[in-house]
């Protein structure tokens, strides 16, 4: 099973609309085909961030998300990255990516600057899906053209 920390972007694009390779990621979480990798830093900014009243997203929803992905996912440590990356927020991601030997599924690349990443494989979301839509979908998506 791959294991992925799901950055926050990735999260709240899948629950405003669940079309797209974001909706696909979250649906094939919760379905159990990729094994989410969070700390508890990254579950408090989904919570905070999803509870933000320009979402409007219901109480129920997202309590029902978090919940489960604290439920079937990998809780790793937290910690403090080695390496400078703009948003030193950000570096929750790339902690929880290397302690639980998982990629990092953002749609902020530029966030984590490839010099900075180490070890850890850094995606968007589509990058992900064409990756490895072999191992992951029941039906793979077919070649572009």
């Amino acid at each position: 099973m791959i294991r992925a920390v799901i950055d926050t972007n990735v999260l709240v694009s899948a629950m405003l609309s669940g079309n797209g390779p974001p909706g696909t990621i979250l649906g094939l979480a919760l379905r159990g085909l990729v094994m989410p990798v969070f700390n508890a830093p990254i579950l408090a900014e989904y919570d905070r961030v999803l509870h933000r009243p320009r979402f409007g997203f219901a109480i129920a929803e997202i309590r029902l998300i978090v919940d489960t992905i604290e439920g079937i996912g990998l809780e790793t440590q937290d910690g403090a990255w080695p390496e400078p990356i703009p948003d030193r927020d950000d570096e929750k991601f790339l902690v929880a990516a290397a302690a639980g030997d998982a990629l990092l599924i953002t749609g902020n690349l530029r966030d984590f600057p490839a010099p900075a990443r180490r070890h850890v494989t850094v995606m968007s979301p589509r990058q992900f899906l064409d990756t490895h839509a072999d191992q992951i979908l029941p039906f793979p998506e077919p070649p572009k053209r």
